[in-house]
């Protein structure tokens, strides 16, 4: 079964080959760089230059391959990866491109759209998220605004109650250095009224006895004369 599909596939190369000129060396392949083997199914790589050389190998489309050289006759010397192995040989020149197929361009058009796609859903997770995020961000902003209004109106009135806190406080200090100044001259007033009532009443008893000793002076001086006894008469 392999043989009948190598054969098949020499048949197609055979047939591509009688379309065009072997002659006809393809315009854009150049020797030193990367080409890829174009939209065939498998494309024979010969040991040499030419039909009349034996195939070692049939690279399927797509297949990287290094130019090394093109010869006039349209004959490609490339170089390429076979298990793991370098290898070279001939092929057709104009079977190369140095573009990719259409089917690998495909590929990694797909594979490109695919890490696009799981790149796109892990924006799209992060914009839910950062939404998410800012909602509760903006939900918790407000609440931390009606507590800063309402600690205002707390401190406002605090602010008040200290202010008449401190008027009061002011209040009360010059009332009690009043008072304090009404008891100084409270006891200056007892003093003075204890001196007053001891000097009048050392007055009093001046003049009390003032009075007792002038009466005994005057009763002293102003005896009346006794009167004689009829006896002393006769």
């Amino acid at each position: 079964m392999p043989k009948f599909k190598r054969f098949n596939a020499l048949l197609i190369a055979f047939a591509l080959m009688s379309i065009a000129p072997v002659s006809q060396a393809a315009p854009q392949v150049q020797a030193g760089f990367k080409h890829y083997i174009t939209d065939q199914l498998e494309v024979p790589i010969r040991r040499g230059p030419g039909f009349n050389y034996k195939i070692i190998n049939l690279l399927k489309s797509g297949t990287p391959v290094v130019v090394l050289e093109v010869n006039k006759e349209g004959w490609a010397h490339v170089e390429y990866t076979w298990k793991g192995q370098k290898r070279d040989g001939w092929m057709p020149a104009r079977l190369l491109s140095p573009e990719l197929v259409a089917r690998e361009k495909l590929k990694q058009q797909a594979a490109k759209n695919a890490e696009l796609n799981t790149r796109l859903q892990q924006l799209e997770q992060q914009l839910n998220n950062i939404r998410q995020s800012y909602e509760e961000t903006k939900n918790l902003l407000s609440e931390t605004q009606k507590k800063l209004f309402t600690l205002k109106k707390e401190y406002e009135h605090l602010r008040q109650v200290a202010g008449n806190a401190v008027a009061l406080d002011e209040e009360n200090q010059q009332l009690k250095r009043q008072l304090a100044e009404l008891e100084e001259r409270n006891a200056i007033l007892n003093e003075q009224i204890t001196h007053s009532e001891d000097a009048i009443k050392r007055q009093w008893f001046l003049t009390g006895a003032g009075v007792l000793l002038l009466g005994l002076l005057l009763g002293r001086f102003f005896r009346l004369p006794r009167r004689r006894s009829r006896w002393n008469e006769i």
